[in-house]
Parts: C-alpha cells; sequence; structure tokens
C-alpha cells in the first residue's frame, strides 16, 4: 500500500486538527507506525494524548478513495515528508500534514501574496492587476486566495505577463469557486500551482476560508493589502502574517471607500506603503538573486480603463466543474467583505464568552481550551480568530493565547 494513503488517513481523521497533526508527527514522523499503534503505545512515544485517541479510527477506505480520486485528476498529494512540500509552510506549527497540488511552479521561493476585497472597488481592481503584472515581470510569484475581486485580478495580472500564479483554495482543487474562474484554474495549471488542504470533492464552505488564509500568508514572503474593511478575511490574512513574521504592506487606500477601512489601519499600525511593485520586490532581491531580476520600472500602480481590461477584465467565461454553489453561501456581499465571521463561520458569543472567562484564570493554547471547553477546535479558532481582531486576544509563543 502507498504510505500516502496513511498520510490522508492521518489528515482526515475526526479531531485531528492540523496543529494536533503536526505534534503527533513530531513524536511519530511516519503515519503508518502511527496507525499500527494502539493508544496507549502511541502516548508511550510521545504522541499527545487527543492525537492518540483520534488515531483509534483505523479506517482506510476513504483515504484510498482519495488517492485513487487523485491519480485519476492528476492531481499530486504533497506529504510533508515531500521535496516539493513549500518549505516555508513547514515553519507553521499548524501546517496541512498533506497538501493537494496541481501545476508546475513547484520549488518556487520568491511568493508574495496579493489579497483584498471580493467586493473591491475599481480603484482596487486596478491596482491589484498592475501591481502583481509588474511583481511577475519582476520574477516573483503572486499568491491569492482565487476568490472574486483583488484575488482574481491579482492572478490574472500576474499571468498575464508570463508569471506563476499560485492559488490557495477553500475547497477541493477539482471544484472551481466562483464558477467564473474555470479558465484561471486551467491557466494556473499551467503556469502556476493551485493548493489546497481539502480532498477533491470538497465544496466550498465559508468555515473553510479563514482556516486557508494561514496557508496564504504562510507561503509567502510578504502579504500586500490591495483594499480591505475592517473585519475582513483580507484583515484576518494580515493578523496571519504579522503572527507568522511575515512583512506586511499595503495599498494606499480610496478614502472616500467604507470598505478601505482595514486598509487605512494597517498603515497606520506600521504596514510598509506600497505604490509600484518595486516598494516590494527591492525588499527581496539581494536574498533571492536566482529568482527576482533587476528593478521593475516605478509605473504608476493604477492601470487605464481599456489597459485593465486587455489584461485581466472583471469576468472570464467558463463553467464550474460542478453544479454551482448557492451563492448566499459563500458570497452574500450584504456582509462584510469577506465573510461575516460570526454569522458564517459558526461564532457564537456563548463560545467567545466561554473563552475569555477560561483566559482570564490562565493564558492557554487552542488544544487547551477545547480540553477545558469540551467544543470542536474547529470552534474555538473561529471564535479566537474573532476575538483577535476585536483586539480582545493575543497569541503568544508556541501558540499559547492571552488576554489584552
Amino acid at each position: 500500500m502507498s504510505d500516502t494513503v496513511y498520510w490522508i488517513w492521518l489528515s482526515r481523521l475526526k479531531g485531528m486538527s492540523p496543529a494536533r497533526a503536526a505534534a503527533a508527527l513530531t513524536a511519530c514522523p511516519d503515519p503508518a507506525d502511527l496507525w499500527r499503534m494502539g493508544p496507549q503505545e502511541a502516548v508511550l512515544e510521545g504522541v499527545p494524548a487527543a492525537a492518540a485517541d483520534a488515531a483509534v479510527d483505523k479506517d482506510l477506505d476513504a483515504a484510498k478513495r482519495i488517492a485513487e480520486r487523485c491519480w485519476e485528476l492528476d492531481i499530486t498529494v504533497l506529504t510533508r515528508t515531500d521535496t516539493r512540500y513549500p518549505r516555508r509552510l513547514l515553519e507553521l506549527r499548524d501546517a496541512p500534514a498533506v497538501l493537494y497540488s496541481k501545476g508546475t511552479a513547484f520549488g518556487r521561493e520568491a511568493v508574495i501574496a496579493v489579497v483584498g476585497s471580493r467586493n473591491c472597488s475599481e480603484y482596487a481592481s486596478r491596482a491589484a492587476t498592475k501591481l502583481s503584472a509588474d511583481l511577475a515581470k519582476g520574477g516573483a510569484c503572486v499568491a491569492s486566495g482565487f476568490a472574486r475581486g483583488v484575488d482574481t485580478q491579482a492572478a490574472w495580472g500576474c499571468l498575464s505577463t508570463g508569471g506563476a500564479a499560485i492559488g490557495i483554495l477553500g475547497c477541493g482543487i477539482d471544484v472551481v469557486y466562483p464558477p467564473e474562474n474555470a479558465e484561471l484554474y486551467e491557466k494556473a495549471f499551467e503556469n502556476g500551482l493551485v493548493l489546497s488542504e481539502y480532498p477533491p470533492g470538497t465544496t466550498p464552505q465559508a468555515r473553510y476560508f479563514p482556516v486557508r488564509n494561514r496557508l496564504i500568508s504562510g507561503l509567502a514572503l510578504g502579504v500586500v493589502v490591495v483594499e480591505a474593511g475592517e473585519n475582513s478575511g483580507s484583515m484576518i490574512t494580515a493578523s496571519l502574517a504579522k503572527k507568522q513574521g511575515r512583512d506586511l504592506f499595503a495599498v494606499p487606500a480610496d478614502l472616500s471607500r467604507k470598505g478601505a477601512a482595514g486598509s487605512v489601519r494597517l498603515l497606520k499600525e506600521g504596514a510598509r506603503l506600497v505604490t509600484c511593485a518595486e516598494d516590494v520586490l527591492g525588499l527581496y532581491r539581494a536574498d533571492f538573486p536566482d529568482e527576482l531580476s533587476g528593478p521593475v520600472r516605478n509605473d504608476n500602480l493604477i492601470l487605464q480603463g481599456e489597459e485593465i481590461s486587455a489584461i485581466a477584465p472583471q469576468r472570464r467565461p467558463g463553467a464550474p466543474r460542478q453544479a454551482p454553489v448557492r451563492e448566499k453561501e459563500i458570497d452574500n456581499t450584504a456582509v462584510s467583505d469577506y465573510i461575516d465571521l460570526k454569522e458564517k463561520a459558526d461564532v457564537s458569543e456563548y463560545d467567545s464568552r466561554r473563552i475569555v472567562q477560561t483566559l482570564l484564570d490562565n493564558p492557554s493554547d487552542a488544544d487547551g481550551l477545547t480540553r477545558k471547553l469540551g467544543i470542536p477546535v474547529r470552534r474555538v479558532m473561529n471564535a479566537i480568530t474573532v476575538l483577535e481582531l476585536e483586539g480582545k486576544v493575543r497569541s503568544g509563543p508556541g501558540g499559547v493565547y492571552s488576554l489584552i
């Protein structure tokens, strides 16, 4: 049996969060060995008790089906021991045990994430397109979530100049979301890379998007926020970037637009100002001479209307590969720019209050909160994300959370 099956098994166990899986792999680097162990033996080997308990389920059927489906769709399964697994992601304490991937841009190090509002302004759309095109001209890969708005425009801008666009998805690689991005997926497969921690067939769900944002920031040298609302998903990515030690950049905002309030706050808090690609590339060129070329012209960041239409039209043709997801499930533009966390990510006031009350007594990591409160780690992390954005909780060394 392929070793890949055991890695997929580990990643799909109920109650086995990425952080727990990473901790288990530290003690037991081969998932096949963990599969053979009972819980008591696993604990004696140093596997955390919660991970050992999750590994009691020894059913490999689902993992085998996923592996077969990946083979059929030409999807590469990257385990943490694969040399093609992005090195920078391995630095994360919650790096996925498995990444599903398709494309050609493996091993690229000079990656810049460009993120922003789904319901973006024309100003932000033009800025994202021009910035990403120039970043690609300078040799950088441009990473985004392939969401509507800024993410899509950034990807097309990068691809338009022959650059490698990297998409990190909140669904399976074989599921096109949003559905009009089918052509974008195909172009990225040819000259870029598409990554997901979710197996083929996984449909997009709101709770997956804040989780995958840690991979967008974690993969990159730095994150450029083009336009972001105060409580948007882009601000989650910015918060994660700071926590992960990544550089944070922001494009000057259109101050007349309420949806740019988050960008303004980032600049006030010390994000680097970006008016052209060279503001970003100049910071990394000496460290990546083999990937980044000489200075890019300091052109104005904003394209004219006819120019942007030639590079990255707002909407490309293309049919979804499966039945469309109901728009209101993910892209309800009546809520904040990315998703409304409190409504869409299972964040209840009750969970938040209990977490705050627990942290009053002692700081704790996510696994500790899960044990003390008896609620799933997903709900804990969703609530923690919101509390961090609200300025009530902060993360310290070792992923230990405390009240501010």
